[in-house]
């Protein structure tokens, strides 16, 4: 399974802080679960998601759930959510990301990426692609982190954006 994030409004314009993953649709946010695995940890370390049941007034809170990312129940993610994000992840790694927190995803990555290659053979299935080792270096990981939380700066001022699951 994947995600698929969108933003509420369309995007008209751009921001010149957030290179869009698509260009012919900005709005929208692919992420792989090993992937969603990845921001949620990085997220839950830098205050900006708590790990808690989804609360009925939600979409009103400062800080969100996991569990609405994990759901991808099509439930939005409020302006003010976004907000508590993108100044989380900024704030929390556009310096950098701590070594024990790269060390913490690499192996959370690569054992999820084990568990469901043995759970594909398992069912006599053929994978081609998608159990890759943890792709990213110091660099690159800090960049998709303060990537994916510019997406949330930018859905702030669109409505903020809804979570769906990608088969």
């Amino acid at each position: 399974m994947a995600y698929l994030l969108r933003t509420v409004e369309r995007v008209r314009d751009v921001p010149s802080f957030y290179p869009p993953i698509n260009d012919a649709d900005p709005g929208a946010y692919p992420v792989r679960t090993v992937q969603m695995r990845m921001f949620i940890r990085a997220m839950l370390r830098a205050g900006c998601l708590e790990d808690r049941p989804i609360a009925p007034d939600e979409a009103i809170r400062g800080r969100m759930s996991s569990l609405v990312l994990w759901t991808a129940d099509g439930r939005v993610v409020s302006p003010a959510q976004c907000n508590e994000v993108a100044r989380g992840m900024r704030v929390a790694y556009l310096k950098g990301v701590p070594d024990d927190l790269a060390a913490e995803l690499r192996a959370d990555w690569d054992g999820f990426q084990q568990h469901m290659l043995r759970e594909t053979q398992a069912r006599d299935e053929v994978a081609i692609a998608g159990f890759e080792a943890f792709p990213y270096n110091a660099s690159s990981l800090r960049n998709d982190l303060v990537h994916f939380g510019a997406y949330h700066a930018m859905a702030t001022e669109l409505g903020g954006y809804v979570v769906n699951p990608v088969s």
